[in-house]
C-alpha cells in the first residue's frame, strides 16, 4: 500500500519496491542514519529468522545511501532481500529487492542495476495523453 513503484519478473523471481518517504514528516536533526536505524528495526521484527549482513555506506546516482542484506522466512519461504535507503533531497527512499534464497546470486546483478537506476524526479510526473478522438463512423 505504500509502494511508490512496484515490479516483478515473476518468471525470473525478481521483486523490486520502492517506498518513498518526505522528509517533511521528519525533525530537522533526522538523518540518514537514523532512517536506517528505523528500517533494520522493523525488518528485525517482520522477516522470521533474518541474519542481517553489516550496513555498508554508498553512493546511488550521486545520493548517500545505506545497503544491507537479509536472508530469513516470510510465510515459511527462504528469501533473500537487498535492502537501499537513499538520502535524496525531497524524500527518503527505499529500494527493496528480493528472490528466493536459492536465486539469490543469479539475481542481484539485476537488482543492483535497478538500484543504480534510481533518481528522484523533482515533480510530479507529467499527466497521461488525452485519449485518441472516437472513430469516425463510415456510414
Amino acid at each position: 500500500d505504500q509502494a511508490s513503484l512496484q515490479a516483478a519478473n515473476k518468471f525470473s523471481e525478481q521483486y523490486a519496491v520502492v517506498i518513498s518517504e518526505t522528509k517533511e514528516d521528519f525533525g530537522d536533526n533526522f538523518t540518514l542514519d537514523d532512517f536506517s536505524k528505523i528500517i533494520l528495526e522493523n525488518t528485525r521484527t517482520t522477516i522470521q529468522n533474518a541474519v542481517i549482513s553489516d550496513v555498508k555506506t554508498i553512493n546511488v546516482n550521486g545520493y548517500p545511501a545505506k545497503q544491507f542484506e537479509v536472508e530469513g522466512e516470510m510465510d515459511k519461504i527462504k528469501a533473500k532481500w537487498l535492502f537501499t535507503l537513499i538520502d535524496a533531497p525531497k524524500n527518503y527512499h527505499q529500494i527493496l529487492n528480493w528472490t528466493l534464497s536459492s536465486k539469490y546470486e543469479k539475481n542481484k546483478p539485476v537488482f543492483l542495476e535497478v538500484i543504480n537506476s534510481f533518481t528522484e524526479t523533482e515533480g510530479k510526473l507529467p499527466p497521461p495523453p488525452p485519449p485518441p478522438p472516437p472513430a469516425k463512423s463510415t456510414k
